[in-house]
């Protein structure tokens, strides 16, 4: 009696440590799906299950299936011929399943009230007897758009600098040229990066 009494309270704290897993993981605000070495899914979290990208696909994507025992690398494959984020997403999490990367990561988009929506995909080992795969998608939307607005601002500047009719210059802080309008250019007469090998060479 004894023997089965342990056994169960074992099998009933093997339960329990299942459970926590799985909770932590619906916690997660990230997407997390596990593969087993095979490339099929075993198990999924919150976030992947409720997300709503089912059944959109298109060229930055990659898939999204919901179902356990769900082959993904097969998905990645029917996608590849037209999402090369398929194909690039197929053949990377196949070189984390052999050994040969400790972590593949890609960038993808999909669709959200007419805009793009960017996650970026992180694979890395299931470190198990058993081995498998560990997928987190991780929403970098803002991350996205502030470097979008970032380079937007940049090109903006550099437009409104280059419309300039005075002559302006860039330095960094030991002095060495780094840029120079069209302005100063023709004023000194000589290109921007004739300009900035003279300052270097004086270095």
């Amino acid at each position: 009696a004894e023997v089965i009494t342990d056994r169960v309270r074992a099998r009933e704290a093997a339960i329990e440590a299942a459970d926590t897993l799985a909770a932590i993981g619906d916690s997660l605000r990230d997407q997390l799906v596990v593969l087993d070495r095979n490339g099929r899914i075993t198990s999924t979290n919150k976030a992947w299950r409720e997300s709503s990208y089912r059944d959109w696909d298109g060229d930055m994507a990659v898939p999204h299936i919901r179902e356990a025992g769900a082959s993904y690398l097969l998905a990645c494959d029917d996608m590849a011929h037209r999402s090369e984020r398929a194909r690039q997403t197929a053949h990377g999490l196949r070189e984390v399943l052999a050994g040969h990367r400790a972590e593949f990561r890609i960038d993808y988009a999909l669709p959200r009230d007419g805009h793009p929506q960017w996650f970026q995909l992180t694979a890395t080992p299931m470190l198990t007897p058993t081995g498998g795969v560990v997928m987190v998608h991780t929403d970098i939307t803002a991350r996205r758009d502030a470097e979008t607005a970032l380079r937007d601002s940049v090109a903006q500047h550099r437009s409104l600098i280059n419309a300039l009719s005075e002559g302006v210059m860039t330095f960094d802080a030991s002095g060495r040229v780094i840029a120079a309008n069209p302005a100063a250019e023709a004023i000194l007469g000589y290109p921007a990066t004739r300009l900035q090998r003279a300052s270097l060479d004086r270095k």
